[in-house]
């Protein structure tokens, strides 16, 4: 999605604002170094739970109108 290399994954990266993502799960079940900041995470996991039950539908319909 952001054309990272494999040498730009071998870094730490700074995700800012990039919420609950999937990204940041995969580079730390592979030993990367990814470090978030969101103001989501001042909410607990049921909160955070919430807002992406809410959002899902949106999130990947904007995904697909935007794939290019």
């Amino acid at each position: 999605m952001f054309d990272l290399t494999d040498e730009d994954l071998n870094k730490t990266i700074l995700g800012c604002g990039d919420g609950p993502a999937s990204f940041d799960y995969e580079m730390t079940r592979q030993g990367k170094s990814v470090v978030s900041v969101d103001p989501i995470y001042n909410q607990n996991r049921e909160s955070v739970r919430n807002r992406i039950d809410e959002s899902y539908v949106e999130v990947l319909e904007q995904a697909r109108e935007n794939q290019e």
